[in-house]
């Protein structure tokens, strides 16, 4: 008896395993955007950690612009960045609305979601009296960020400036402060 329940059970198994029934066609792969990760890290030469951010999560946004606190500064700012808030708020580490890297990107948070930026040299100006101009894109966002360099020593920078923000519908200005600090982390 129970060699018959073994050879109904392989018998079974085998006819189950036929590759040539009849299959439905595999349905076509959507992305979602939405699922797709913030940025890249690797490791490079040296062991030294680099990130690359994803400039073009979203293609069209049409949402209102509201930008929140970080709750943290994200791990993509490792050693020395840029950290900015409201004109009207005292900077602490989880008041910030706009970061950068000092080099490449920008990061805000717009409805929840971190957004980050690319910085375009090329669109990049120094004005006069210690003023520049620095213009990031990405995920359907444009930052030209005024700012001046209000006292600057000892590895720190305090700055004030201005964020015009851009999305396929809105516009945001916004007035900050805060600066670079080489000794974050």
């Amino acid at each position: 008896m129970t060699h018959l329940l073994l050879f109904s059970f392989f018998l079974f198994c085998f006819i189950g395993c036929n590759n040539h029934s009849n299959t439905m066609p595999k349905a076509s792969v959507t992305i979602d955007t939405s699922s797709s990760a913030l940025y890249k890290k690797d490791t490079g030469v040296n062991h030294v950690i680099y990130y690359e951010p994803n400039y073009s999560l979203i293609k069209i946004d049409t949402s209102s612009i509201r930008l929140n606190f970080f709750n943290k500064v994200p791990e993509t700012i490792s050693f020395r960045g840029e950290f900015y808030t409201y004109d009207t708020t005292t900077l602490a580490d989880n008041k910030y609305i706009f970061l950068t890297n000092m080099t490449t990107y920008a990061i805000i948070k717009s409805n929840g979601k971190d957004i980050y930026l690319e910085k375009e040299y090329d669109k990049c100006l120094a004005l006069p009296d210690d003023t520049y101009k620095d213009v990031y894109s990405g995920n359907d966002y444009e930052i030209i960020f005024y700012h001046k360099v209000i006292k600057d020593g000892y590895g720190k920078s305090n700055e004030i400036g201005k964020l015009i923000i851009e999305n396929s519908r809105h516009q945001l200005v916004v007035k900050v402060h805060g600066g670079d600090n080489l000794n974050y982390r």
